[in-house]
């Protein structure tokens, strides 16, 4: 755990960590791109974004942090610092919502941004909030699932390559937030004991 309770977790290359207030300017740098599939998951925000947008989307973060126990953790993806002076730049969000506990399961989402694309970082990322979902240390559940429209390709061979199994079809199940366009998603599942992580 980081400062005043907030999850913090790292990987070789890259920090997850809660949000917080201050990082609305930065994240809607990214955010703000209608190239970006943010899918259901900024609550009262619509197309184009604003700084009111992503700063009520963070205060929404800070509310659910603050819960116990969790529903959810909506984690900033940063890559760590290259210099004494430079702050881990944020990248994109890798979140776990849902979280039904008593059941053991709960979703998985994420998002990145364009420029960090094509580098190994989200599937990174991934593998390091998997470990805390499945850990014992962690959150300890048996099973996560993903949906990812149909025509995301490189997702869902993210997901696959992640260990995902593709279980079904959910039609008109996907709105992307940018353009309110409606899409069909495959639904992938991971069960515990199928996740072999492998970080450099």
């Amino acid at each position: 755990m980081g400062k005043k309770g907030k999850l913090v977790l790292t990987t070789p290359r890259l920090i997850l960590k809660d949000y917080s207030i201050s990082d609305a300017p930065a994240l809607l740098k990214i955010v703000g791109n209608p190239d970006i599939d943010i899918i259901n998951s900024i609550p009262g925000c619509k197309f184009p974004l604003n700084i009111d947008h992503t700063k009520s989307w963070m205060s929404y973060c800070e509310e659910e942090q603050r819960q116990s126990p969790r529903e959810g953790y909506q984690l900033g993806i940063r890559l760590k610092s290259s210099g004494i002076l430079s702050q881990p730049k944020l990248m994109g969000s890798a979140d776990i919502y849902s979280i039904k506990r008593e059941e053991g399961t709960a979703d998985l989402g994420y998002w990145l941004g364009e420029e960090y694309r094509k580098e190994g970082f989200m599937q990174e990322a991934l593998q390091g909030l998997i470990l805390f979902a499945f850990s014992p240390y962690g959150l300890k559940l048996r099973r996560l699932e993903a949906c990812c429209r149909t025509e995301n390709t490189a997702s869902n061979n993210l997901l696959k390559k992640l260990g995902f199994q593709e279980e079904g079809l959910k039609r008109k199940a996907t709105k992307v937030i940018t353009t309110g366009e409606i899409y069909d998603s495959y639904l992938f599942g991971l069960l515990a004991e199928e996740f072999h992580p492998i970080l450099a």
